[in-house]
């Protein structure tokens, strides 16, 4: 692989994860997230997530991750959706 088609690919990668984010945000506002929903079908529908931790997954933007809002996702014991809390945050 040469390195153009490298660069483009990274930009292709990041154009993807930004968009799923503002997706995720999205339907976290618009509460489309339905409580039961398996970590597998999140992870499918919304890419994984930049932290996983004792059935939390936090996602963020992955380019402007300081200035970004966050959310977070919890899951219960059968890795079944039961919460989201967004951590909203605003670009300078």
């Amino acid at each position: 692989m040469e390195l153009g088609s490298e660069q483009q690919g990274q930009k292709d990668y990041v154009a993807k994860a930004r968009m799923s984010f503002k997706v995720l945000l999205c339907d976290v506002r618009a509460n489309r997230i339905k409580i039961g929903t398996t970590s597998t079908v999140v992870k499918t529908r919304y890419g994984e997530p930049a932290l996983e931790k004792d059935g939390t997954f936090l996602y963020r933007d992955p380019v402007d991750f300081l200035h970004s809002s966050k959310v977070y996702l919890t899951f219960d014991a059968d890795k079944k959706f039961i919460e989201a809390r967004i951590e909203e945050r605003y670009a300078r």
